[in-house]
């Protein structure tokens, strides 16, 4: 990971870890440190190691950065709903990209045909799988004369003669799934409290304790460190809920109380 405070600006003189943090309530549950440059593969390991320890939920929520087809897959086969926000979820609600003739997004899927439609009204047909999972769909007429074909295949326009759509359609089911669940009225509750106790864990140990850089080298090692800041910080939270009388009370933002 880039470390923005390395005065050389170039990432070369600072280790650093991804940190990961499991909340509930306000509190860490658990935690980890990786070596991995992004979140995608964090997840599995953190969860597999949260039910090790005892501790188990039917659903769980998460950020864009975990949105992998493996972390969807492992929810399911262990009976947990995904509350993962869709990489392109924001992106894809601007009239901008909806209207775009040249993305998935705008493609409807046929799962009996296992074929998909364009903005035109032309059919894709699967035409080959692809080692990594993905299938790949081409458009066997209409694209020749098509007003939309520069937009719709962009670079490709001067390659091909049809449409070629590479996708993932399982990836897809899952990421469709999860979008109806994230913006359903609890789904949009539970991503605020997720943005309100995951990043305010962060938070915590770094504005409130002044806490910017690990003391010890070798990730067991920052991995411990980490733990104990994390269970200082439940400590604190818990001092301020039982001064508040709030003790035995869960932690949880409602919607209503915004409106109120």
């Amino acid at each position: 990971m880039r470390m923005k405070e390395d005065y050389m600006r170039n990432g070369q003189l600072k280790a650093a870890y991804n940190m990961q943090n499991l909340v509930q309530n306000g509190y860490v549950v658990a935690c980890g440190a990786f070596m991995d440059r992004n979140d995608y593969r964090t997840m599995i390991p953190m969860l597999e190691k949260l039910e090790k320890d005892g501790f188990s939920y039917d659903s769980y929520c998460a950020d864009s950065g975990y949105d992998l087809k493996d972390n969807y897959v492992w929810l399911e086969k262990h009976g947990k709903k995904a509350y993962i926000k869709p990489q392109y979820h924001e992106e894809n609600r601007k009239r901008k990209r909806r209207k775009n003739p040249s993305l998935k997004c705008n493609y409807s899927y046929d799962e009996g045909n296992d074929t998909f439609t364009c903005m035109r009204g032309h059919t894709l047909h699967h035409e080959e799988d692809l080692k990594d999972g993905r299938g790949v769909y081409v458009c066997r007429r209409g694209c020749k004369s098509c007003p939309l074909r520069k937009q719709c295949m962009l670079s490709t326009a001067d390659k091909h003669d049809y449409k070629r759509l590479t996708i993932d359609i399982e990836a897809e089911k899952y990421r469709r799934k999860s979008e109806v669940l994230i913006t359903s009225e609890k789904g949009i509750e539970i991503r605020i409290n997720r943005s309100i106790q995951a990043e305010g864990s962060f938070s915590l140990l770094k504005a409130a304790f002044g806490y910017r850089r690990f003391r010890t080298h070798g990730i067991r090692n920052i991995e411990a460190e980490w733990m104990i800041l994390c269970m200082a910080g439940n400590a604190l939270r818990y001092s301020i809920r039982l001064a508040n009388g709030r003790a035995g009370t869960p932690f949880w933002f409602r919607i209503e109380q915004q409106a109120s």
